[in-house]
C-alpha cells in the first residue's frame, strides 16, 4: 500500500483517464524493495528502506539508474518490450549501481565488495554466478547480467573493457559509467543486432564467472569483508 500511494502522486489532479493509466502502472508492483516511474513528465525513485542501509542505496543507485536512462534516452522506454529490451534497461541500471557504490569504494578506502576465498563465500558466488549463467530466477535481470558479461568482453564499445576486466578483475567507476553511457545511447534498432553479436561467442560467459571468482582473496582480512547483501553486484557486474 505504501508502494502505491507513493507511485500515485497527486493524484487527486489527474484526469479520470491519467488516474485509470497511473493506478494500471502503479499496481505493476513485483515485491521490489524499489522502483522508478515517470508521473506527469517527473521521474520518481522509490526505495523501501525496511531493507538495510546498504542494500537501500545500491536499490536507490539502480532506480537512479533506470531514472537517467528514462531521461537521456526515452525512445529506449517507450519502445516494443522485447526481451532484449527489457534485460538491456536492467544491465544499465545494474551497472550504475555498481558503478556508483565502486566510486564510494574508491574514494573512502572502505571495503563494499571484497569477499574471503573461503568455501562457503566460493559456493555462494558460484551459486549466484551459475544461476544467472542458466538464466534462472528473473529473467530481465539475469540477461541484463549476461549482456555486461559479454558485451564488456566483446568490447564493443571500445572502451577497452576487455582488457581492464582481465587484468584488474573488474572495471573501475569511471569505466563502469562509461560503459553505461554507451549502453544507455543504444538506439532501439539496434539492440537486437547488437546482442546477437556479444552472444555470438559462447565462451564468453565461462571466461567472465572465472575472472569473477577469482575477485575472492585469499588471506582477507576480517575488517575489510564486504556486506553480504551487495554479493549480486560483486560477482555478477563486469
Amino acid at each position: 500500500a505504501a508502494s502505491l500511494n507513493a507511485c500515485m502522486t497527486d493524484y487527486l489532479l489527474m484526469a479520470e483517464a491519467d488516474y485509470a493509466a497511473t493506478y494500471a502502472s502503479c499496481r505493476d508492483f513485483r515485491g521490489e524493495v524499489g522502483f522508478e516511474r515517470r508521473v506527469d513528465g517527473k521521474n520518481h525513485v522509490f526505495t523501501d528502506l525496511g531493507e538495510s542501509p546498504v542494500q537501500a542505496l545500491g536499490t536507490y543507485f539502480h532506480e537512479l539508474g533506470h531514472a537517467l536512462q528514462d531521461l537521456t534516452n526515452p525512445s529506449l522506454s517507450t519502445t516494443s518490450r522485447t526481451d532484449n529490451v527489457r534485460a538491456l534497461l536492467e544491465a544499465q541500471a545494474q551497472l550504475f549501481e555498481a558503478a556508483a557504490l565502486r566510486a564510494i569504494e574508491e574514494h573512502s578506502g572502505i571495503s563494499l565488495m571484497r569477499f574471503p576465498d573461503v568455501a562457503p563465500m566460493r559456493s555462494s558466488a558460484s551459486f549466484i554466478l551459475d544461476n544467472t549463467n542458466s538464466l534462472s530466477g528473473s529473467a530481465d535481470h539475469s540477461l541484463g547480467y549476461k549482456m555486461l558479461w559479454m558485451e564488456t568482453l566483446a568490447n564493443t564499445s571500445g572502451l577497452g573493457t576487455n582488457t581492464e576486466l582481465v587484468n584488474d578483475r573488474r572495471l573501475s567507476s569511471s569505466t563502469a559509467k562509461a560503459l553505461y553511457d554507451f549502453l544507455v545511447a543504444m538506439q532501439p534498432s539496434r539492440v537486437e543486432g547488437w546482442v546477437i553479436g556479444i552472444f555470438s561467442v559462447s565462451t564468453r560467459a565461462d571466461r567472465f564467472m572465472a575472472i569473477s571468482l577469482s575477485r575472492l582473496e585469499a588471506d582477507l582480512a576480517t575488517a575489510d569483508y564486504g556486506n553480504p547483501g551487495l554479493q549480486e553486484t560483486a560477482f555478477l557486474v563486469p
